[in-house]
């Protein structure tokens, strides 16, 4: 089996635990997974933490990954769904068929790349009525083709043992949620 490379995007307003804890898990789990900052490699979280990301954002470079992981934190979204080079990222990613995980608000970023017809969804209830195409669905963890989506902080864990199961094996994920003390 090939190593899915993932890339998770990082701007100013990150949700810290969305971030965080998925790039843990993923970790734990032996996935390859770069931070990768939007415009600067040091970023502040909404929250106030500062991570130092393990590249500055770059299309061409981030084209070269499986999967694309966008945490949530409001204005971070709000950042990265304003820029073109973000939404034709999202197309391409949806294009191809690769995998694409959006946590809280960041499936905000999918409605504006217009990836989000026909599909099933799941987002942070404040933001679901902002998002004007998709089937929204109450669930923890929507996961419909190749886009993963979950609700928020509360469904952090699902959400990476989710990314972890689709992308390796439920086998493993079960191993780091056991090892975690998740479930």
């Amino acid at each position: 089996m090939t190593e899915i490379k993932s890339v998770i995007l990082i701007a100013e307003g990150f949700e810290e635990i969305e971030t965080v804890s998925v790039i843990d898990l993923l970790r734990r789990g032996g996935l390859e997974i770069t931070s990768s900052g939007f415009e600067n490699s040091t970023v502040r979280g909404s929250h106030g933490i500062v991570i130092e990301t393990d590249s500055i954002y770059d299309y061409s470079t981030a084209k070269e990954f499986d999967a694309l992981i966008f945490p949530g934190g409001l204005k971070a979204v709000q950042t990265l769904a304003k820029s073109q080079s973000i939404l034709d990222l999202v197309n391409y990613f949806y294009s191809e068929k690769k995998n694409i995980a959006a946590i809280c608000a960041a499936p905000l970023i999918l409605d504006r790349a217009g990836i989000l017809q026909g599909k099933s969804f799941t987002c942070h209830p404040s933001v679901k009525s902002q998002i004007h195409s998709g089937s929204y669905s109450d669930s923890r963890i929507c996961l419909d083709g190749s886009i993963l989506t979950s609700q928020g902080p509360g469904t952090v864990f699902d959400f990476a043992l989710s990314i972890l199961e689709k992308f390796k094996n439920k086998i493993l994920a079960d191993e780091v949620a056991g090892s975690s003390l998740i479930k």
